[in-house]
């Protein structure tokens, strides 16, 4: 459990970020997400770019390169990162943030990755049904869906390979 974040922080789904030692709550809006991230390792990010950026440090220390120019930013610092500006970070244990991104779908919750894999599972191991990219983008609600944790297919609408 989160020493640094309460219960309904906690309870928002976590973000699929594949970093060692990271958990991420995601907050999603229509335009926008905000992480309530926390690290139990050091870490180093690579330097990459993405729309604007903005977070204060709650607890910790983060050495953050933007557009060349490094600067560690520890408790009660703010950050903010431009749009398109190429940045890296080497951020340590016992780093935690909160951030602000100006972007709508930069982060997936691991709930709906995990869902896929397990529909995709589900289909090929009970109907012999190969679920590629093209037929999952259009799965949807309409041939596929899951409702309390069962998984439902149409039969007119999903065909067996062969």
């Amino acid at each position: 459990m989160s020493e640094v974040f309460p219960g309904p922080i906690t309870d928002l789904p976590e973000a699929d970020i594949p970093l060692d030692g990271l958990k991420a709550y995601l907050s999603q809006a229509e335009n926008h997400q905000i992480l309530f991230m926390e690290f139990s390792e050091d870490i180093e990010v690579p330097e990459h770019s993405h729309e604007s950026q903005w977070g204060i440090v709650l607890e910790g220390k983060v050495d953050l390169t933007i557009d060349g120019v490094e600067r560690t930013y520890s408790k009660g610092d703010r950050v903010f990162i431009p749009k398109g500006a190429k940045h890296s970070a080497k951020i340590y244990a016992g780093y935690a943030d909160i951030s602000f991104f100006n972007q709508k779908d930069r982060y997936k919750t691991k709930y709906i990755t995990q869902m896929t894999v397990s529909v995709d599972w589900i289909l090929r191991r009970d109907y012999g049904v190969q679920v590629g990219e093209d037929e999952r983008a259009g799965l949807g609600g309409s041939s596929i869906y899951l409702s309390r944790g069962y998984c439902h297919r149409q039969r007119n609408i999903l065909h067996r390979s062969s």
